[in-house]
């Protein structure tokens, strides 16, 4: 990345991993309740459910002879540190994406939430109860921020909303600030048009 020369394996492992990070990011959900199964991610609309670990688990080596090396592998990594050296490099290469997509994908959602705000108190978009949202902590990284449904809308003695209550996963209630949630990247439109 950046300046670095990649050899054509090394660009397609790093695109390859690129890949799963973006392909499961959260872009809406599928019901009201805040669980994990129900978040939609672009990943779902080719492999239901498919569920992609990051950082790479560890290999059982019990399962997988260490001293057997296929003949066109031989040829490619000669020494067990050329592996390691070729695995952390990709490492590396994926976490300086996944650095440059938190700093600015989830600072452009956030900034697009802002815009929609305003610079008055008030918000020009109301937030929509059954909502769910990302939570801004400033003491947390863009990427571990928590998710939560948006349960009631706090409104001020102008009619103003101006907090709201979130309810996150383990069904703590808490009370956050509108200017404090960030929407997902896709809104879900049953929320302005209730069935019953």
């Amino acid at each position: 990345m950046g300046r670095s020369l990649l050899s054509f394996k090394e660009l397609s492992t790093v695109i390859v991993e690129i890949k799963g990070l973006l392909n499961t990011r959260p872009l809406t959900y599928r019901s009201n309740d805040l669980n994990m199964d129900h978040i939609l991610r672009p990943i779902d609309f080719l492999q239901k459910d498919l569920t992609i670990h990051y950082p790479m688990g560890t290999m059982n080596d019990e399962l997988h002879d260490p001293s057997y090396a296929p003949p066109e592998q031989i040829g490619m990594l000669q020494t067990k540190r050329q592996a390691i050296v070729a695995l952390q490099s990709s490492c590396e290469l994926t976490e300086k994406f996944w650095h440059v997509w938190q700093t600015q994908y989830l600072t452009a959602l956030r900034e697009k939430h802002l815009t929609q705000v305003g610079k008055k108190k008030g918000c020009s978009q109301v937030p929509k109860e059954g909502a769910i949202v990302f939570i801004c902590d400033s003491t947390q990284p863009r990427h571990s921020w928590k998710m939560g449904t948006i349960t009631k809308l706090v409104q001020n003695n102008k009619g103003t909303t101006r907090e709201t209550i979130v309810r996150l996963p383990s069904q703590r209630l808490i009370r956050r600030p509108v200017n404090l949630l960030v929407p997902l990247e896709l809104e879900d439109d049953s929320l302005d048009n209730p069935t019953t």
